[in-house]
């Protein structure tokens, strides 16, 4: 006897009446083995107790064949469902902007700054609000430095980094960044330099504003920044803080009588200035 072998091919079951064409091929496939059984037999006609017998035998194998339709269509839909989730997975991305930026836009604002007695790295705390209603990524490296300009006897500072309060940090598709929820104030700690040299450190009763860097620090800063997006797990708090001084015309025998540093932390901080 030949064999016959049927297939479903083209985009049959594409769209929402998938069981709908599902049902109408398993009729129409009872036809074909109608059609078979009269070739088989060489009869025109079957008898009536067996075309009963026939049909209900084809409308148990309608219901068996729906049935393992459905758990294929759900197959289907369950391998699917991953890639129907990515527009989500964009849209819920972090973008985070630069905190200068953020600034001049008026959607993040600094509540308070101030000191906490040190010259360089995290060396200024303070409290940053989200002014919008909307959800804000910052990312922890600034592409623009911010000047903090003192309110009291210390040193200016120039920050080039800022972290969650407790120095912490959130990661996502290679992006570094802090968060805040809408009209959110949070606490943070800011990576800053000391942008004068013969004042002393800043205190905690210290207070800072934002101010307009210098362009000469600027330049250096955004050096730094590069070098910190390069190196996100090296420690260059010293080089970074000796360029700052050397762009004031500060020399590095100067430098060395306050603030210790080695041939090698010299170097790096020279390509911080060209």
């Amino acid at each position: 006897m030949e064999s016959y072998k049927f297939e479903m091919k083209g985009r049959a079951f594409d769209g929402s009446d998938r069981l709908d064409k599902v049902a109408a091929g398993l009729t129409a496939l009872q036809h074909v083995f109608d059609d078979q059984f009269r070739a088989l037999t060489d009869r025109r006609r079957l008898s009536d107790r067996f075309k009963r017998g026939w049909r209900n035998l084809m409308k148990y194998a309608v219901t068996l064949s729906a049935l393992l339709a459905l758990l294929v269509l759900g197959a289907c839909s369950a391998e699917q469902s991953p890639a129907s989730s990515e527009p989500n997975e964009r849209t819920s991305t972090t973008n985070p902007g630069d905190f200068a930026d953020l600034i001049d836009a008026g959607i993040l604002a600094v509540v308070r700054a101030n000191g906490n007695g040190s010259s360089s790295g995290a060396s200024m705390e303070g409290i940053i609000q989200n002014s919008s209603s909307r959800p804000v990524h910052v990312d922890i490296i600034m592409s623009r430095p911010v000047f903090f300009r003192n309110g009291g006897r210390g040193q200016n500072m120039i920050a080039s980094m800022i972290l969650n309060g407790d120095n912490s940090y959130s990661q996502s598709r290679g992006n570094s960044f802090v968060s805040l929820r809408p009209n959110e104030q949070s606490g943070v700690k800011f990576i800053a330099y000391c942008a004068d040299f013969e004042k002393d450190n800043p205190t905690p009763s210290e207070t800072f504003t934002v101010d307009t860097a210098p362009p000469h620090l600027v330049n250096v800063m955004r050096r730094v920044a590069a070098h910190a997006r390069a190196n996100p797990d090296a420690d260059f708090t010293v080089p970074a803080q000796v360029a700052v001084w050397l762009a004031q015309g500060v020399n590095s025998a100067e430098i060395a009588k306050r603030f210790p540093f080695t041939a090698s932390d010299e170097v790096l901080a020279r390509s911080f200035l060209q």
